[in-house]
């Protein structure tokens, strides 16, 4: 499953399911959250997509490591497209290529409007998703 890519599956998944409802996405959520691991995570495989790693903690624990996932969902909460991301990388950037993604797999009919976490909201990803 990791030389095909979890995330492209998911997403597949996703749009083929949409195919044959009534579920519109005209309201998408995007928002990022992070989970805490223990062990070892390396890489015997040379499928690595991220860096699971240590970084600053929203809970207080810095001797776990950890790694981003981001998820974008319907007004429905019926997710849409997920990806994880190595815990360094910014929400700013993240949450950008997100509503990226989105916008180049999701045809949709319907004016679409995406809510995101405030890190979102900078000059330059509004003038890059527009």
């Amino acid at each position: 499953m990791a030389e095909y890519d979890p995330t492209e599956l998911f997403n597949e998944i996703v749009s083929n399911c949409l195919i044959s409802t009534e579920f519109g996405s005209h309201c998408i959520h995007v928002d990022t959250t992070n989970f805490s691991v223990t062990g070892e995570y390396e890489s015997d495989f040379g499928t690595e997509k991220i860096k699971i790693t240590y970084g600053h903690p929203k809970d207080g624990r810095w001797d776990l490591k950890r790694f981003v996932l981001s998820m974008a969902s319907n007004q429905h909460g019926i997710p849409l497209f997920l990806q994880t991301f190595s815990w360094n990388e910014s929400d700013k950037e993240t949450l950008r290529t997100i509503i990226e993604n989105l916008k180049n797999n999701l045809i949709s009919d319907e004016k679409v409007y995406h809510v995101a976490d405030s890190a979102f909201y900078t000059r330059k990803n509004l003038q890059i998703v527009g």
